[in-house]
């Protein structure tokens, strides 16, 4: 049987195996490398948001293992806007063979519980575009898109000499 608990500082090492699998699933969708040193900032990053009083890390545990995890922190709007605080959901992680077992949805749910005791009833987090599961679960938890990020990057293209130019 699955359960559901507040990550603690001492599930640091035991953690850190699912976050550099969920980064590595994020490098591999966007098309991008991760950095040389990418295991120590998983884990100085962890630490932090473990650390930090305006954050919560949940875990989804059966028989001492990790199955996944999910992050959140409480956010100020921007100086820009008026609002309320809201919850930011930073990652939320399932280990692939556990999933399509509801283990995402009971992570997000916990963390929406974690959002309302505080007094937060808006939750924001940045999906994939390249992540049809990560949208279903977005859809199926209510959240709707508000807003896409965009991104270009200029495209080396062989040159005349063997070099590279802009294309």
């Amino acid at each position: 049987m699955i359960e559901y608990r507040a990550a603690r500082m001492e599930d640091l090492e035991r953690l850190l195996p699912l976050c550099l699998a969920y980064a590595a699933e994020r490098a591999a969708l966007s098309g991008q490398r991760l950095a040389a040193n990418h295991a120590e900032q998983v884990r100085a990053s962890m630490e932090s948001l473990l650390g930090y009083p305006a954050a919560f890390t949940v875990v989804a545990e059966e028989d001492g293992q990790f199955a996944g995890y999910a992050t959140a922190t409480l956010q100020e709007p921007p100086p820009l806007f008026d609002g309320e605080p809201f919850v930011f959901v930073g990652d939320v992680y399932v280990e692939p063979r556990r999933r399509r077992q509801g283990i995402g949805t009971a992570l997000v749910e916990r963390l929406r519980g974690w959002a309302f005791l505080r007094g937060v009833g808006r939750l924001s987090a940045v999906i994939p575009a390249r992540s049809e599961a990560a949208r279903r679960l977005g859809a199926r938890l209510g959240f709707a898109v508000v807003e896409e990020l965009v991104y270009w990057q200029e495209q080396a293209t062989e040159g005349a000499g063997g070099g590279t130019a802009a294309g």
